[in-house]
């Protein structure tokens, strides 16, 4: 998926398809390379077998009815969209959970790469970055909140374009889908706006507070959910294992330029660039109060904002670095990623692609 990623970067460099935007000219990929990276990391994402909660998720479509008419929906406790849809899909369109996994991936999928397609100046970067920092194990791991992370990245522009009640329908669809995707409607208000803007120092401020109170104000907040479908979401945010503080290192280095370069970025005034920034802050402080806390949630919450990553980071290099500067920074943040990459990959989790249809066991051989 690297290579991949790296093949498209440098068709990009060599050979980019020119567009008009306003009265300026802008670099982007073809259609046929985005289109190309979404098939490849599709189908593996498609045709995966045990690995991570993928068993999980495979019995769990085994157990439900095949017919929709036979599932108690009172008896599901969360997150009914999910289930509902997954049923039909049973019911109408296949029984193979394969076929299931497929059709999860494709829709992820496609929430993640038509805004880097439409957004990004580097889309072989942002594919880099896609898999460099490991968000594509999301599909994986995870991968009922991230259909609602993938969908709600997708509708960035209604944010933008202060459009409320439609991001606000597509939160609450989404909120049944995984239901921490509620906590997404507020952000709408408090993400509006230039980076570094009074109200974002407040809720950087309000952020820092959170870190330092979060372990007591949890049972709170747990009483407030209760009797709702979002009852239990609290104990899960209590658990243990949130993150390290090398990941919030990591979240750190889109943040800390966009705050080196910000006179460069204002004068610029990219409204999804400003959009992003506050993302990335954001994601940044959520992945420190997950490694300064208990809470695994905070951890996994942070997903929501680091997409918005993958369209951040290679705008700010590309627009506002230059000349020598540019390609060192290039290289560097290359080579760091890849570090990270093998740290998280190999040396924390050994992570280890299966596939039973795809015999990748002898391929290891």
């Amino acid at each position: 998926m690297m290579a991949v990623a790296f093949i498209i970067w440098g068709m990009d460099v060599y050979s980019p398809r020119k567009i008009r935007i306003g009265n300026r000219t802008e670099e982007r990929t073809t259609f046929a390379r985005a289109a190309f990276f979404f098939v490849f990391v599709t189908f593996f994402a498609g045709l995966r077998g045990v690995i991570a909660d993928t068993t999980t998720y495979i019995g769990m479509f085994k157990a439900w009815p095949d017919e929709i008419a036979l599932l108690d929906i009172d008896a599901i406790e969360k997150d009914k969209g999910f289930t509902i849809l997954s049923v039909i899909f049973k019911q109408f369109i296949s029984k193979d959970p394969q076929a299931w996994l497929m059709a999860i991936a494709i829709i992820t999928m496609l929430g993640i790469v038509i805004p880097i397609y439409k957004h990004s100046p580097a889309f072989g970067f942002s594919a880099f970055l896609f898999i460099a920092t490991t968000d594509f194990t999301w599909l994986f791991n995870g991968m009922r909140q991230f259909i609602a992370v993938a969908v709600i990245f997708l509708a960035m522009d209604f944010i933008v374009d202060k459009k409320f009640i439609k991001y606000a329908i597509i939160v609450v669809l989404m909120s049944f889908i995984h239901g921490s995707a509620i906590l997404m409607l507020p952000i709408y208000f408090i993400v509006q706006g230039k980076p570094w803007s009074t109200r974002m120092w407040i809720s950087i401020i309000a952020c820092v507070v959170g870190i330092f109170a979060f372990d007591s104000l949890m049972p709170t907040f747990g009483d407030m959910l209760s009797e709702t479908q979002y009852d239990g979401y609290i104990d899960y945010m209590s658990e243990d294992g949130g993150g390290s503080i090398i990941r919030a290192l990591v979240a750190l280095v889109p943040v800390g330029f966009a705050f080196y370069k910000r006179k460069e970025i204002a004068i610029i005034n990219d409204k999804r660039i400003n959009l992003a920034i506050n993302m990335s802050v954001f994601n940044f402080f959520c992945v420190l109060l997950a490694s300064l806390s208990s809470g695994i949630f905070m951890g996994r919450l942070n997903i929501y904002f680091e997409v918005y990553n993958l369209i951040l980071l290679p705008w700010i290099i590309k627009k506002v670095f230059h000349g020598q500067t540019r390609q060192m920074m290039t290289v560097a943040c290359v080579g760091a990623y890849i570090i990270w990459f093998y740290y998280q990959m190999v040396l924390t989790w050994n992570y280890v692609y299966n596939s039973q249809i795809l015999n990748t066991a002898s391929w290891l051989n």
